[in-house]
């Protein structure tokens, strides 16, 4: 009887295992789908993938969402389900996300055995307050005249979702995966800002209309955790740590270090100033992509463009570049907000 109740335990591990293992992939699976949704106050996101892969974004709670096979060899590919339970069959899939916190998925299925993950949805929960006193120094009379103004910007991020590791290939947006957007340190943990992930999808399309391949633009940081934070020499209130950062390179011949893009045969920071100049521009042109542009220096990748949506402008860069900002400022009349 141990035995048989020994199997028996060993077969409900694997079969919970297997419920919870990433994409399946097979040939069955060659039509593109579109995923779609819509956060109960009217927020939009949407992405289409072809034959591999899937989708991963945070969500909040209830955000409806609407998966659909596209193309006309789509026969056989046409039963869905879900990790909350919603199952549908036909070309369309729609449903409302739970409203309890965690990570759920929508699968295609062909047969019995074929199935591919086409969207992880992350339905964020609260934060560790006691955590986050530890973390997220408060605002004090001490700081800066610009953080005690913008007091809500540097309070700890309201959730957090999880990103489990089967979705580290999948996109979150154009051209960042989850596995470039959590913190290096291996914390599965992560807060994100959609609209950096906005922001940076669209410097990738301008980008394109200079000739710059899309997958170039080479995301190397996002979220970081507390402590992966602090070992990097990161501020204590690095915008990294409230999930509204991604720090990115331009490397179209993925060798690692910033491509040389102004043409003169040499990298250095005039070519992380043409990027700077069109963050200057997006920034400017969206309220929602409002934020900081910082760019580094370095001896590895020759230079790195910082972008955030902090909700006001900042500006700053190694050496000669900040004064660059400065005469920018002038020449434009800006001022920082």
């Amino acid at each position: 009887m141990l035995r048989i109740a020994a199997v028996a335990a060993a077969w409900t591990l694997a079969l919970g295992a297997w419920a919870d293992l990433g994409p399946w992939h097979s040939r069955a699976f060659a039509s593109p789908v579109s995923v779609a949704w819509t956060w109960p106050g009217g927020e939009r996101g949407s992405m289409t993938l072809g034959g591999q892969g899937g989708v991963f974004t945070p969500a909040a709670p209830g955000t409806a969402v609407v998966v659909r096979c596209e193309g006309a060899d789509a026969s056989g590919q046409d039963a869905w389900e879900s990790s909350w339970g919603v199952t549908n069959r036909g070309m369309r899939f729609e449903a409302g996300l739970p409203r309890e916190s965690g990570t759920y998925w929508v699968a295609q299925r062909v047969g019995r055995i074929d199935r591919r993950i086409v969207a992880a949805f992350a339905v964020a929960g609260g934060r560790d307050r006691e955590a986050d006193a530890r973390s997220f120094p408060p605002v004090t009379r001490h700081d800066s005249e610009k953080i005690r103004r913008y007091r809500s910007a540097y309070e700890p991020p309201a959730w957090q979702a999880f990103a489990p590791r089967w979705a580290d290939a999948f996109p979150m947006s154009h051209g960042v995966r989850v596995a470039d957007f959590c913190s290096h340190d291996g914390d599965r943990c992560l807060v994100v800002d959609p609209d950096v992930l906005d922001l940076f999808a669209r410097i990738a399309t301008e980008l394109e209309g200079w000739g710059i391949p899309a997958h170039a633009l080479r995301p190397i940081s996002g979220y970081r955790s507390h402590d992966h934070n602090r070992s990097e020499g990161g501020a204590a209130r690095s915008r990294h740590r409230y999930g509204d950062a991604i720090d990115f390179i331009v490397d179209a011949d993925a060798d690692g270090r910033m491509d040389d893009l102004d043409g003169d045969g040499d990298t250095d920071g005039n070519d992380l100033w043409r990027v700077a100049l069109l963050v200057e521009d997006l920034q400017a042109g969206n309220a929602s992509w409002r934020g900081g542009c910082g760019l580094y220096l370095s001896d590895t990748t020759i230079g790195s463009v910082h972008i955030d949506t902090r909700g006001h402008r900042a500006r700053w860069g190694t050496g000669a570049l900040d004064a660059r900002w400065d005469r920018l400022a002038r020449e434009r009349g800006i001022t920082d907000e």
